[in-house]
């Protein structure tokens, strides 16, 4: 039985009138009238709702005869828009559907039933009916919990006004969640504040508590069982904190150039890659459950703006698809309301530059090493990995006779590459005669240590005809 009373709202402002008499009438059930919507488990992926209703047990038999059969409808919202058919052809005795693998945590759902004849001809549709979509907000010292539902039943009756408020944190020994409070919803409405109260303990700014709400509704209609009651998903939250989380303890691992250098067979490696991982300090303010997200950031030098590279809720984090081992990095942890902490300490990895010249090279036009350059495998297949040029970006190589006079200058850049193909001549292209010459080479590498960006390479060079 639904009842109403109407007031009048006078204008600017000037008060609302008595209430009228109340009117009450029944709800018909000439439609499948859906009673429960209810939320048995909160997951983001392997949530589950159960959906039960009644037969229309006022339709009209002689018109319609039975069997009946039934579609199941969902949207994924308590507003009731998109609908999508979830189940079909379901039997009389199959009034109760689980709806499994969905969205619970953050979503709430509605559904409605179709009516369909023995030859499955629809006839007419139920009411539509939501779950119990709950809230929180922090306040300072307290949660604020707020739920809603739209549903066509009354779920703030005369004889049936309370809800009850479940939560964990109430014992040490307890984890589970238990009832802690109720309250009059015509009086309080959907409305309820926790400061602590249930235990005589003040909420703790570094503790998530988790709540969830049983209504009682009512359809007002005598051949409907009441009170009909359904749960919310299980919504979490904490106090209003402006406690910054704490700094994360970053790691970082380092390339051994050696291992890598040598690995480097057919000087072909070319994806790089970059592992970090931090923990949490072990002190007693530092909660695991205040931790929302890290947020990794990331330079190529530690020298340029860090960027956001990645928020993600782990330990541990893999930087993929680079060009180099070359980068810095530092974490931020988030907690759940959104305060930052302090940057962790920033932590670079560099490359392993290579790079090795040959003595001897025989520029007679024979088609086999005539010309100079550094070592590489396009020369040389079969090249040992610890030769292979890494991590250049430039060289300047100047030759000497041994009188000291330069007789060669080379400097990569644009069309020059890094391997130098030296051919034997002058800078004036006049032909070098037999005999050894003397070499220095300027090489900079794409490193990060300004020490080490920077190489003077001195030798020996043997021209052989």
């Amino acid at each position: 039985m639904n009842c109403y009373r109407l007031t009048a709202v006078f204008p600017c402002g000037d008060g609302i009138s008595i209430a009228s008499a109340e009117v009450c009438g029944l709800i018909q059930a000439e439609a499948p009238v859906i009673t429960n919507v209810t939320v048995d488990e909160t997951n983001q992926d392997k949530g589950k709702v159960t959906i039960k209703w009644r037969r229309p047990f006022e339709i009209n038999v002689g018109s319609f005869p039975p069997p009946y059969f039934y579609d199941l409808y969902r949207a994924d919202s308590i507003n009731g828009v998109n609908f999508t058919m979830i189940a079909a052809d379901l039997t009389e005795i199959d009034t109760v559907y689980s709806d499994i693998a969905i969205n619970t945590m953050d979503l709430g759902y509605t559904y409605y039933v179709v009516l369909k004849d023995a030859n499955k001809i629809p006839l007419i549709n139920s009411s539509e009916a939501s779950s119990i979509k709950s809230n929180t907000t922090p306040l300072v010292p307290e949660i604020e919990i707020r739920w809603n539902a739209n549903v066509p039943w009354s779920n703030n009756t005369q004889r049936f006004p309370m809800h009850y408020i479940f939560r964990d944190h109430i014992t040490a020994d307890v984890k589970e969640i238990i009832l802690i409070d109720s309250i009059n919803v015509n009086q309080d409405g959907f409305l309820y504040t926790d400061t602590g109260q249930s235990n005589g303990e003040d909420l703790n700014e570094n503790s998530i508590y988790c709540y969830y709400i049983t209504t009682q509704g009512s359809y007002g209609n005598p051949k409907i069982q009441e009170p009909l009651v359904n749960n919310s998903q299980i919504i979490c939250g904490q106090i209003e904190d402006n406690s910054p989380p704490c700094i994360p303890i970053l790691s970082l691992e380092v390339t051994d150039c050696d291992q890598f250098i040598s690995s480097n067979v057919g000087c072909s490696f070319n994806n790089y890659q970059n592992r970090l991982s931090w923990t949490i300090p072990d002190e007693n303010e530092c909660i695991i459950e205040d931790f929302e997200k890290y947020d990794i950031y990331f330079s190529t030098n530690g020298r340029d703006p860090f960027n956001l590279i990645a928020s993600l809720n782990a330990l541990e984090y893999i930087h993929s698809n680079l060009d180099s081992f070359a980068g810095c990095y530092y974490v931020i942890a988030v907690d759940k309301i959104g305060n930052e902490s302090e940057p962790s300490s920033t932590l670079c990895n560099d490359n392993c530059p290579n790079y090795l010249l040959p003595n001897v090279f025989t520029p007679n036009n024979d088609g086999y090493n005539d010309v100079f350059n550094a070592l590489n495998i396009e020369d040389n297949p079969d090249l040992d990995p610890t030769q292979c040029p890494l991590f250049v970006k430039e060289v300047l190589f100047t030759v000497y006779n041994r009188y000291g006079k330069k007789v060669f200058l080379y400097n990569s850049g644009g069309e020059n590459g890094i391997l130098i193909g030296w051919d034997g001549t002058t800078i004036n292209h006049n032909e070098l005669s037999s005999g050894l010459y003397f070499y220095s080479a300027e090489v900079l590498y794409d490193v990060i240590d300004p020490e080490k960006q920077k190489d003077i390479l001195k030798g020996w060079i043997q021209i052989l005809k």
